[in-house]
């Protein structure tokens, strides 16, 4: 099945202050596609993605503003995601699928150059431009409440991870 909707909100911790107010077109485009491209093709519901069986590693049941929800952690080769399944009262389709969090460490995962895992900070700041914070190892792009992160190890990206508010 494919992600019907994202969400989520992600907390950096030891961000420098911020570079930049405004993301670049590019950037945006990037934080609000970005994890679309990435999971296009994969069945959350039957925990798989791009050939990969995902593993469930922590559940949770819950509602939110009155809609039953299931929460899934899953992990899988390089691919690690926090994922919401909402069961509406009367359903167009059966549920709907929110994306909270999703951190991609394999160059497996079908993201569009220069962001695949990978490549060199120069290249991503070219496409990109200056994030709004970063620290030596990590950029963050944000238009909250929702980001991305790239964080590099040897001059290489190494993780790429998106974050999106769920109410």
């Amino acid at each position: 099945m494919k992600i019907a909707m994202f969400a989520a909100c992600i907390a950096l911790g030891t961000a420098i202050p911020a570079l930049s107010t405004t993301l670049s077109p590019a950037a945006t485009t990037f934080l609000r596609t970005g994890a679309s491209r990435a999971l296009a093709n994969c069945d959350l519901e039957e925990h798989r993605c791009h050939g990969t069986k995902l593993i469930v590693l922590e559940t949770f049941d819950g509602e939110a503003n009155d809609v039953p929800r299931h929460a899934e952690k899953l992990s899988g080769n390089g691919i690690l995601l926090d994922v919401i399944f909402e069961f509406p009262a009367k359903p167009i389709r059966r549920h709907t699928f929110l994306i909270e969090r999703l951190e991609l460490r394999s160059s497996r995962w079908p993201l569009a150059a220069p962001f695949r895992i990978g490549s060199s900070p120069e290249s991503v700041l070219d496409a990109l431009g200056e994030p709004v914070s970063r620290t030596d190892e990590c950029w963050r792009y944000s238009d909250e409440p929702d980001d991305v992160t790239l964080c590099f190890l040897n001059r290489r990206l190494a993780t790429v991870t998106w974050s999106f508010f769920v109410d």
